[in-house]
């Protein structure tokens, strides 16, 4: 999983650096899993990706400007024309580590009254999707609606109250309990897990890659086991050097190469893969536009 919590947070920071306060100029269709954005902020024309395509889910800024990729007119876009376009972005939210953004974007009416709106990207694989949201939290469309008959516990169609994902029941990776609970967790179990596999079942916002970069920092290794062996001072260090960006911005975009063609992206050096050229990006954006154009064959837009 390339695009986890942590990279949603360093796309936060990027944003929160580059748009706020900027103007919407256009917004499109990107095909059937995704939005475009054109916006003019600092000074510049930029490009903003949203997509919720389930094996793509994605949010970045795009290097060269996005091109529609559908003629559709859907009650969306409609609705993105009205309270989005030619709107201005007044904050860029994301719960912490949840894979979950929000752009805060208000508008002026012909009548001069502002109205503001929430657009919501959930980037979280199967169940990706955007949703425009009312200031109340009233869902004013999205781009995969959810009838009760499909998800009878969230439902996600216009008129009803936006609510988000439930939040995994996880421990909390900056807490200062949670190294102690993971020891008592490993040695109570049967059999000692692998490291790598405790942390990403039970810390939250940690994908798989995240785990094993974690664990390779505090063990040294990709299949050391969480038993008495194990270094639990070194796993706090580990944790807490991955997860600073959080508070002081310091990411490190990294795409890792390997034959000719990149193989993973983070916002942090990727040191457990072995054979690897690990060529630093100037931000998370440009490491997830190389990431899916070179290894993935996808067109920015898809």
């Amino acid at each position: 999983m390339v695009f986890d919590a942590l990279a949603m947070h360093a796309v936060r920071d990027e944003l929160a650096a580059t748009i706020l306060g900027g103007r919407v100029e256009h917004v499109f269709l990107l095909g059937t899993h995704g939005l475009g954005l054109h916006l003019y902020a600092q000074r510049q024309k930029r490009s903003l990706l949203l997509s919720a395509d389930p094996a793509a889910a994605r949010v970045h800024l795009t290097s060269a400007p996005l091109k529609r990729g559908s003629d559709a007119v859907t009650p969306l876009l409609l609705l993105l024309r009205k309270y989005v376009r030619d709107g201005w972005v007044e904050a860029v939210e994301q719960p912490r580590l949840e894979r979950l953004l929000t752009l805060r974007i208000a508008s002026r009416s012909d009548e001069g009254t502002v109205r503001r709106v929430g657009l919501i990207i959930e980037a979280m694989g199967r169940r990706s999707n955007i949703v425009l949201v009312d200031e109340d939290g009233a869902i004013l469309d999205a781009l995969r609606r959810t009838p009760p008959s499909r998800n009878p516990i969230r439902p996600v169609l216009p008129h009803l109250r936006y609510t988000p994902p439930p939040a995994q029941e996880r421990l909390d990776p900056l807490a200062d309990s949670t190294v102690a609970r993971l020891r008592d967790e490993a040695l109570q179990a049967r059999a000692a897990p692998r490291l790598a596999d405790l942390l990403g079942q039970r810390l939250a916002g940690f994908s798989p890659q995240l785990a094993r970069e974690a664990a390779w920092r505090a063990a040294g290794a990709l299949d050391a086991l969480a038993n008495e062996a194990t270094d639990w001072r070194a796993l706090r260090v580990a944790l807490d050097e991955l997860l600073q960006p959080l508070g002081d911005g310091s990411w490190q975009p990294t795409v890792a190469w390997h034959d000719g063609r990149p193989v993973a992206c983070a916002p942090y050096p990727l040191t457990h893969l072995q054979d690897v050229e690990l060529r630093p990006a100037a931000s998370m954006s440009e490491a997830l536009v190389g990431f899916w154009i070179a290894d993935c064959g996808l067109r920015i837009g898809d």
